[in-house]
C-alpha cells in the first residue's frame, strides 16, 4: 500500500494536492490498523519538488518505522508537470550522498524509485502522454491504441 504525500508542509501539501485528502493522523491510524505482522511497510511516497519539505520529526511524530516507510520518487517531466513548473528536489544522480536521504535513513526504511530514464526521453511516463493524446484527439478509452497507431504514437 501506497499513499502519497510529496511534502511535510500543509499548505505545499494543499497546492500539490488540491482535493479532499486524509491529513497525517488519519493515514497514521487507518495503516497502524491495516499492517499485519509479515505484511510489506507501508508507503509513504514523496515525489519531490524543490522548495517541497520533508521533515523527519513531522514524520516520526506520526508515523512508525516499524510500520511505514519512505519511498523518493522523481517528478517526470510531463506536460502537467511542466505547466505547474515543477521540479525535482532531489539531485537523482547523487542518491547515496544526498542529506535529506541520509536523515531519513536514520529513522526509516528509505526506496529511491527512480524509473527508466528512457520513458522521460519519449515521454511515455506515468502513461499521461496517452492520457493528453485522449484528451486532444476526443477518442474514447475504448479505440485508444487505434488512433494512436493511426497517427503514429504507438509503435508496431
Amino acid at each position: 500500500m501506497q499513499f502519497s504525500i510529496h511534502s511535510t508542509d500543509k499548505n505545499i501539501r494543499d497546492r500539490l494536492i488540491p482535493v479532499n485528502k486524509w491529513d497525517f493522523s488519519k493515514i497514521a491510524d487507518f495503516g497502524s490498523r491495516f499492517f499485519k505482522n509479515g505484511d510489506r511497510k507501508i508507503a509513504l511516497n514523496f515525489a519531490l519538488a524543490e522548495d517541497s519539505p520533508v521533515d523527519i520529526e513531522i514524520l516520526s511524530e506520526f508515523f512508525d518505522p516499524d510500520l511505514f516507510l519512505i519511498k523518493l520518487t522523481p517528478i517526470n517531466p510531463t506536460v502537467t508537470a511542466q505547466k505547474s513548473n515543477l521540479k525535482n528536489g532531489l539531485d537523482w544522480s547523487l542518491t547515496d550522498s544526498n542529506a535529506l536521504i541520509s536523515t531519513l535513513k536514520e529513522r526509516f526504511e528509505v526506496i529511491v524509485s527512480i524509473g527508466e530514464l528512457e520513458e522521460n526521453r519519449i515521454g511515455s511516463n506515468c502513461g499521461q502522454y496517452v492520457k493528453k493524446f485522449i484528451e486532444n484527439r476526443n477518442v474514447s478509452f475504448a479505440n485508444w491504441e487505434e488512433e494512436a497507431y493511426n497517427y503514429k504514437i504507438v509503435a508496431g
